[in-house]
C-alpha cells in the first residue's frame, strides 16, 4: 500500500512539474491503459490459479456473465441519463 501511495505521489509531483516536455506528459494515456492491462491480466491470472474457482466456473459462470453484462448495462444507462441532465442544467440554468 505504501509502494502504491508513494507511486502516486511521484507521478502527482512530475505532473506539476511544468519543464516537462508535452510529449512525456501525452503519454499519460498510454500508461493508464498499460498498468490497466496490466491488472486485468493479473486477475486473470489469480482467478485462473485458483482451482476452486475454476472447478465451479460451469456452474457459477453464466450468473456472473449475466450480473457482469447488467453491472456494466446499468453504469452506460446511468452516465448517459446523468450527462442529459447535466448538459439540460447547463443550457437552462445559467439565469439561476
Amino acid at each position: 500500500m505504501l509502494l502504491l501511495f508513494i507511486a502516486l505521489l511521484a507521478g502527482f509531483a512530475l505532473g506539476t512539474i511544468k519543464w516537462i516536455s508535452p510529449n512525456i506528459t501525452n503519454l499519460r494515456g498510454v500508461f493508464i491503459n498499460g498498468g490497466i492491462l496490466l491488472l486485468v491480466f493479473g486477475m486473470g491470472l489469480r482467478i485462473g490459479a485458483n482451482p476452486q474457482i475454476t472447478e465451479n466456473l460451469r456452474t457459477v459462470g453464466l450468473r456472473a456473465l449475466f450480473l457482469a453484462v447488467l453491472s456494466a448495462l446499468g453504469g452506460v444507462l446511468g452516465a448517459f441519463f446523468v450527462e442529459k441532465l447535466l448538459r439540460k442544467s447547463m443550457k437552462g440554468g445559467n439565469g439561476k
